[in-house]
């Protein structure tokens, strides 16, 4: 018996030993080592694959970079194949799983490619929003800004501190978020003035898409405050995508957006009872609570409506732009339902502050806001 324990564990060692081998030799070859025809095909390939990821083909793209790696298990490529499979489960929905393949592309490519190091430590946050991990949110964001210039520009420049404002914003650190969300505004500035023309409307919407993202997977009526607010800081990034009417990023702006409102939307309409008071006044503590969640988002609306381009404030002006004119008919539409809310509220004098300013909308009284961004206070 102890025989074919040693025998075992001899034989584990052994595979162990190999396939780490087997990942320095993956390490060590370099590009150019493969033979031209060969190199152009595996390029094809990952080509392939990512068109397939950015048209939203996820179950496809999954399946095509997972045989790049079976196929080219020594290649080059393969951390990039590795970087994509890991974005598709992320875009699935494979949070935890999709975490697990960053942090090993982390570990293995930290000094022998630090771009793929990078890109997998801020493509990682994505899924620890989505969790619900905060603390790992922002200290992978802080670890991909270590890695400095192998990071892409618009990335260091842009999407990270705008993720980072988000971040800060959910955790109540409004100082380092308003820091941030200046930095992410600069940053684009600059993007867009050194590197317009290189990067086109496509590749200018697709940055935009990344610095708006936001999840409400974890939304919850304890939360709902805190998500508003940080849709308020993001949600301007998601409308300058949409405004580039883009079909692939500006309707996943569009998307992402329609599902953060619908999201906070039904916390309003599933605000809980409190059950430990009697019946008449919880009624009127869960009245309350909705009142004030709908006249936040009602002003989440009308910030958003006033950070639109002039030639996409009216469903008329959006006419070229059927993505803006789906949003502004989406908003109208849960407009339309919270204020129809707050009037069959009944006695006026029981409304928050915020509930009267919103109510005021039906006399047509424009309610001023504080701009989000830095250029836009000026």
């Amino acid at each position: 018996m102890n025989a074919k324990l040693l025998i075992s564990g001899l034989l584990a060692f052994a595979l162990c030993w190999v396939v780490g081998c087997a990942e320095k030799q993956r390490h060590e070859i370099k590009p150019e080592a493969l033979g031209g025809i060969e190199r152009e095909q595996q390029v094809d390939e990952l080509m392939a694959a990512n068109k397939e990821l950015e048209q939203g083909h996820l179950e496809k793209a999954r399946e095509l970079f997972e045989a790049f790696k079976v196929k080219h298990e020594f290649s080059p490529f393969y951390q990039k194949a590795q970087l994509g499979q890991a974005r598709a489960l992320e875009q699935m929905g494979l949070w935890s799983e999709a975490a697990g393949l960053f942090k090993n592309m982390v570990e293995s490519t930290r000094t022998t490619q630090p771009e793929i190091a990078g890109e997998a430590l801020y493509q990682s946050s994505y899924c620890y929003e989505a969790l619900g991990d905060e603390a790992r949110v922002l200290a992978s964001l802080n670890d991909a800004l270590r890695m400095g210039e192998a990071l892409r520009p618009e990335v260091r420049w842009a999407e990270i501190p705008a993720r980072m404002a988000a971040s800060y914003n959910r955790m109540g650190r409004l100082t380092e978020a308003k820091k941030s969300l200046a930095e992410a505004e600069s940053g684009i500035q600059k993007i867009r003035s050194t590197m317009g023309e290189k990067l086109g409307n496509k590749e200018l919407s697709r940055i935009y898409l990344q610095m708006g993202s936001l999840s409400t997977n974890q939304l919850s009526f304890e939360s709902f405050q805190s998500a508003l607010e940080t849709l308020k800081v993001v949600q301007t990034f998601a409308l300058r995508s949409i405004e580039f009417n883009d079909p692939v990023y500006s309707t996943k702006a569009l998307e992402g957006l329609k599902i953060n409102y619908r999201d906070l939307y039904l916390q309003v309409q599933q605000v809980p009872f409190n059950s430990t008071l009697d019946v008449g006044a919880a009624k009127r503590e869960q009245t309350e609570r909705k009142t004030k969640m709908s006249a936040g988002l009602l002003m989440a609306i009308q910030l958003l409506r006033q950070s639109a381009m002039p030639a996409n404030t009216s469903v008329q002006a959006s006419d070229s732009n059927p993505l803006s004119a789906q949003l502004v008919d989406y908003l109208k539409d849960l407009e339309d339902k919270l204020v129809g809310f707050l009037n069959s509220r009944g006695t006026i004098n029981e409304l928050t502050p915020e509930a009267l300013k919103i109510k005021s909308i039906k006399k047509n009284i424009t309610i001023k806001s504080e701009p989000v961004f830095l250029n836009e206070r000026k």
